[in-house]
């Protein structure tokens, strides 16, 4: 056999087994744009035509793989990022350059469920999922409640702002079952990794549960978030809870549901919603109504919304999204599609949105 064959020959027995490893290792991603026609409300503020990202879909693109071990076990990961398609900007939790804030992890799966190791979503980000028939997509879905009450000062009175769920925690460990008779249950710990007191300033503990069985579906969750205050390192626990169900009947599907964070004082944040789907003919029509109510400042939102999706094949589909949000004198509530979001433009102000675009898999 000539040099150049042996060399080629051994090359080849080198990378094979890397390449073997690695033949499961795929991109993946979500685009997503489309033009608005969005008033946020205000003195001085009048319509905008915008071209945003994130509408239907917060646009992503990642890199996940897994490998068999035998014996029934399986390693996985995943590192992804965000993608504003309108400018080519990035975020997803770490500032606006490209970065994998939106997951990145790695773990071990097998008979037992799967557990895993990283920065990923909460407990209950699945389980809230289940009730939110737009499921964190187009106008009035559920992601307004975890951008919480942004807060105001009205009538010389200053309100805080509370967020409705914490969305991801870092330092994360990991569980979830697999599925018994339609039951998951999920928890996760997120180290606050604090050296001095509070030593669990921080940290973030929660557990889910989702069930689905025939035409039923439900879910629940509840978390804990240990928030360290300035100047004095003081600790302020905050409770995050909340559960409903849905039914799928012939082509329509109905959904209803409730949750809050409760931190410790009097700003104890609320959302119900209900919300139902149809198709029609190709696409579906989806419609939601969503409150929200902050008890220390009385703030209250009514966000109502209207869309419509329309499959061009297995991975790509056009939409047309239409919603508002009405706050009350206090409230400061915002405009809600996925990737995002419109803040009103002073306290009381009522937005309004219109959009049309496409989101494309890959």
């Amino acid at each position: 056999m000539s040099r150049s064959k042996c060399a080629a020959a051994l090359l080849a027995g080198l990378l094979s087994p890397w390449a073997m490893a690695q033949s499961n290792v795929a991109m993946y991603g979500i685009a997503d744009a489309g033009i608005g026609i969005i008033n946020v409300g205000g003195a001085g503020n009048s319509t905008a035509l915008r071209v945003d990202s994130g509408y239907n879909s917060t646009g992503r693109w990642g890199i996940r793989g897994t490998e068999d071990l035998g014996g029934g076990l399986k390693a996985f990961f995943k590192a992804e990022g965000e993608i504003g398609w309108d400018t080519g900007g990035g975020d997803g939790g770490g500032g606006a350059a490209l970065n994998f804030a939106r997951g990145s992890y790695v773990g071990i799966e097998g008979r037992f469920g799967q557990a895993w190791l990283g920065r990923d979503y909460v407990s209950g980000y699945p389980a809230m999922l289940e009730i939110d028939i737009l499921r964190y997509g187009l106008f009035g879905n559920l992601l307004t409640f975890l951008s919480g009450y942004q807060g105001a000062t009205v009538g010389g009175t200053t309100y805080g702002a509370v967020s409705g769920m914490q969305t991801r925690t870092s330092n994360g460990i990991f569980y979830k079952t697999p599925k018994l008779g339609g039951h998951v249950i999920q928890a996760h710990f997120g180290a606050g990794e604090r050296y001095v007191a509070p030593k669990s300033g921080g940290s973030h503990t929660g557990v889910s549960w989702i069930f689905a069985s025939g035409p039923w579906s439900a879910s629940a969750w509840f978390h804990q978030r240990r928030t360290v205050l300035a100047p004095d390192s003081s600790l302020l626990k905050i409770k995050e809870y909340g559960g409903g169900g849905g039914y799928q009947f012939g082509p329509a599907k109905i959904v209803l549901g409730a949750g809050a964070a409760d931190p410790d004082g009097p700003q104890k944040l609320t959302f119900y919603n209900v919300g139902g789907s149809v198709r029609a003919g190709a696409g579906t029509v989806y419609l939601q109504y969503t409150r929200m109510k902050e008890d220390a400042s009385n703030a209250r939102s009514n966000g109502l919304s209207l869309s419509y999706t329309y499959p061009l094949s297995k991975r790509t589909n056009l939409y047309a999204t239409a919603g508002t949000t009405r706050n009350n004198a206090t409230g400061t509530y915002v405009l809600r599609g996925s990737g995002v979001s419109y803040a009103a433009g002073e306290p009381g102000a009522d937005q309004k949105g219109l959009a049309f675009g496409v989101r494309h898999f890959f």
